[in-house]
């Protein structure tokens, strides 16, 4: 598999991949090919191969714990653990639509989930990393470092701020072992590029 956008934007796709159809087998096949390229995450890459043939056992833990019908264990949203009082639909959420505005994205309205869905923050990040590398390939270093910026003060002000507890509770309420190592992967990758 290449990667068309780079190795970044693959691994922002492939972790927004299985939270946003978490049983979905190409979802996970995605993620098995960007693992497999990338060489991180090995307990994520084995607990992914051994559930081609079952995805939809991902599906039932991940809803179980973040989607409902009963007490979310893992909210999946960043204005609940940044207000402090598990409110959805923030000034947060207002301030992560901001940032997709300045890409020109919008919240697709049949996924039914606000902007700050751990799903469409990713797919923010995807975004900014696949243009600044089409604008790195085409020449255009100034525009490509701007995405770059934007997706990093994203990090700084948004995902990085709450990536951290959500893969915690993923990895403490977890049945499926997949999605601990998901939860451990998720955030090292999140604050790996923090740091660039």
């Amino acid at each position: 598999m290449s990667l068309p956008f780079g190795a970044q934007a693959a691994h922002y796709q492939a972790f927004k991949g299985m939270v946003f159809q978490p049983g979905c087998a190409d979802n996970l096949e995605a993620l098995i090919q960007v693992l497999e390229q990338g060489g991180q995450y090995p307990e994520l890459l084995a607990e992914a191969r051994a559930l081609r043939d079952e995805p939809e056992r991902l599906e039932y833990d991940f809803n179980r714990m973040c989607i409902g019908p009963y007490r979310l264990t893992v909210p999946p949203y960043e204005s609940v653990y940044r207000s402090g009082k598990s409110v959805l639909n923030s000034h947060h959420t207002v301030n992560v639509h901001a940032y997709y505005q300045q890409l020109g994205l919008t919240i697709e309205p049949r996924f039914n989930e606000p902007a700050d869905y751990i799903g469409n923050e990713l797919e923010f990040l995807f975004c900014a990393s696949a243009l600044a590398f089409e604008h790195r390939e085409a020449g255009n270093p100034d525009v490509a470092l701007e995405l770059d910026q934007l997706a990093g003060q994203f990090l700084e002000a948004h995902l990085g701020t709450w990536c951290g507890e959500f893969s915690d509770k993923m990895m403490a309420n977890a049945r499926e072992p997949f999605w601990r190592h998901y939860g451990a992967a998720l955030n090292h990758y999140v604050q790996s590029q923090m740091t660039h």
